[in-house]
């Protein structure tokens, strides 16, 4: 009885170093950009102000739900498609600005973003499986400089 127990702590001990790879803890920078065919140039805002605020959102690099795109919306229109590891950097007027990521294909999740935002502000996140501490699935993250 008690062999059992031992084999069971050993393959428990194995297991959770694995389950911690699927989640996304602080990943080496620098990600890639997304590629133009995965940016939808139309649905990009037009940026009126002199002043203008930056909005980096960086998808995370974890093996849970690589093989998902991400979709990525600003202001309810579609801007990119995003894979692990890639970036999207947005220049927008100040003001407010609703932000979404989702997982496309079998994934599941979404993160909501309401921000407001200063003139010449730069603000960046973090998003994708496990990027929270809070052990949300699918979260949002903000980087501090």
């Amino acid at each position: 009885m008690n062999t059992h127990r031992i084999l069971a702590a050993i393959a428990l001990a194995a297991l959770i170093p694995g389950l911690n790879a699927c989640a996304s803890g602080p990943r080496p920078r620098p990600t890639i950009p997304v590629p133009d065919e995965r940016v939808f140039a139309a649905n990009l805002p037009a940026v009126r102000s002199d002043s203008a605020a930056s909005l980096s959102l960086e998808r995370d690099r974890a093996f849970q739900g690589s093989d998902c795109l991400a979709r990525i919306e600003l202001d309810g229109k579609t801007v990119a498609d995003a894979r692990t590891g890639e970036r999207l950097t947005l220049q927008l007027d100040p003001g407010r600005h609703r932000v979404k990521a989702f997982p496309r294909g079998l994934c599941d999740g979404l993160v909501e973003l309401d921000l407001d935002l200063k003139p010449g502000e730069q603000r960046s996140y973090r998003y994708g499986y496990g990027a929270d501490p809070s052990g949300q699935l699918f979260s949002l993250t903000e980087l501090t400089p």
